[in-house]
């Protein structure tokens, strides 16, 4: 199973490293000229969209809808440039963290994560959170990426955020009065 997962693993960064060849290319050349190069910023799985995760094209619509911009107003357009896809493909958050391990006087992280989320899957929340001291996990029950973003689920991630905030921030301060 080791051997599958390290297969797997290898096989994704090497298509990573494809593609951010091509972007390179791609971004080398329209440097050379006027024109900027787009892809498609969410789409279904199997299309070129930078993000194509099962639920991402809905997501990214229910959340355009809730905000009332329509594709007819022209303020909104499915497309990132190839330097955004670049950076996004070279984006590893545990690097980050790994940056914190060392930090003195780590402020109080709270990480939510949504139990169905296929652009972030928990397991790796659970693995940050094991990582940064003092860290706090909320997940989301019943909830995909998006999700956190509107109705009762972000209602519940806010009465979340709060308590938090409430217990670690507001709660030091007074103290030191």
């Amino acid at each position: 199973m080791s051997d599958l997962k390290t297969s797997l693993s290898a096989l994704g960064k090497m298509q990573a490293g494809l593609v951010k060849s091509i972007l390179l290319r791609i971004m080398h050349r329209s440097q050379l000229s006027s024109a900027w190069w787009y892809f498609p910023l969410h789409g279904q799985p199997g299309s070129i969209a930078a993000l194509q995760n099962p639920g991402n094209d809905e997501g990214y619509g229910q959340l355009r809808a809730a905000t009332g911009i329509t594709k007819e107003m022209g303020l909104w357009r499915n497309a990132m440039t190839a330097n955004s896809v670049s950076r996004l493909l070279s984006y590893r958050p545990m690097d980050l963290i790994d940056r914190r391990k060392n930090a003195k006087d780590q402020p109080p992280v709270l990480l939510v994560g949504a139990e169905n989320d296929t652009a972030c899957l928990v397991m790796y929340v659970k693995t940050a959170v094991h990582q940064i001291h003092g860290s706090e996990l909320f997940i989301l029950q019943g909830a995909g990426h998006f999700d956190v973003y509107g109705g009762d689920n972000l209602k519940k991630t806010l009465e979340e955020e709060v308590l938090f905030l409430k217990t670690h921030i507001f709660a030091d301060q007074a103290s030191q009065l």
